[in-house]
């Protein structure tokens, strides 16, 4: 599905947006101008579409510069080689680790054999329909959360879209400031019961701010530090594997790691900086398998 991306009106207080900056809050709008699909020759061979390639071949992108949220995994189904990079490259900077899947085939390969805090689904898609991909979802009653981003604006796809089990539908055009709002609102909701502060026993851990308090107190983490906690506390009580404590951190790249070492060490400083500031022995070792997120007993 072919896309262009108008940039907004200059205001007499607005800075001019730079065109080659796709962050910027322009809509992203659908046409119908031929031969510039995702998998026609020409897309595949383009920089765009060897930046595509790369983004879902070989990594994810993370990108801290904003602390909104913790960083959380995105599969962006797209098949328009443009419109997918500038989606990837406006939530890298809103700190969204980001996956492509640009046909429906490789679409249900990443969706069945990962997990996704939020999937971008487009319904058209070379090899198949969207919709279809929602309805495997909902067959294995998988959690991950879906807004569909889609030009078929018909009423009828997007009362089905949600009744498979979509948690939103935008429609194209939209701007990427709203889409990454309505992103984080889903994760939130998800979550964190639609709150941004997490409370548990004496933690209070802001996603906004990015800081964590015991009994009051603030306590300093790294970066990779107040991630781990946080994807811990989103899945309080239950078995948090090494394997996605690996990919949660580092993304992609956790499958070129030799050894669970930088877990285990993430995992030894975290539960001492923990210990140290009072809040207990509230992650605890599942030997074998991963770490569990358990408050002491009183």
């Amino acid at each position: 599905m072919a896309a262009s991306f108008v940039k907004p009106s200059v205001g007499k207080h607005t800075k001019p947006p730079l065109a080659a900056d796709p962050r910027k809050k322009a809509p992203c709008r659908a046409s119908n101008n031929p031969g510039t699909g995702g998998n026609s020759a020409a897309a595949v061979s383009s920089p765009v579409g060897r930046v595509l390639r790369a983004y879902s071949e070989l990594t994810a992108y993370t990108c801290w510069a904003n602390p909104a949220l913790p960083p959380m995994k995105v599969l962006i189904v797209e098949d328009e080689p443009e419109l997918a990079a500038s989606l990837v490259s406006y939530l890298q900077g809103e700190q969204y680790r980001c996956e492509v899947a640009a046909t429906f085939a490789v679409a249900e390969e990443k969706m069945l054999l990962n997990d996704y805090d939020c999937i971008l689904l487009d319904l058209t898609l070379p090899g198949g329909d969207g919709l279809e991909l929602l309805r495997q979802l909902q067959a294995r009653h998988q959690a991950d959360g879906v807004i569909i981003t889609s030009s078929r604006n018909a009423l009828d796809d997007r009362i089905t879209g949600l009744q498979l089990g979509a948690d939103d539908y935008l429609p194209k055009p939209f701007h990427l400031s709203e889409l990454s709002a309505r992103i984080a609102a889903l994760v939130r909701r998800r979550h964190f019961n639609g709150s941004n502060v997490v409370l548990a026993g004496p933690l209070a851990v802001d996603l906004l701010a990015r800081t964590v308090r015991v009994a009051g107190q603030p306590l300093p983490l790294t970066r990779s530090e107040f991630d781990l906690l946080v994807l811990l506390l989103a899945n309080q009580r239950r078995v948090v594997m090494k394997s996605t404590i690996a990919e949660h951190l580092s993304g992609d790249l956790a499958e070129h790691f030799d050894s669970f070492e930088p877990v285990y060490t993430h995992v030894k400083n975290l539960k001492r900086k923990l210990a140290e500031a009072g809040a207990g022995d509230c992650i605890r070792t599942v030997y074998g398998l991963g770490y569990r997120f358990e408050l002491p007993a009183a």
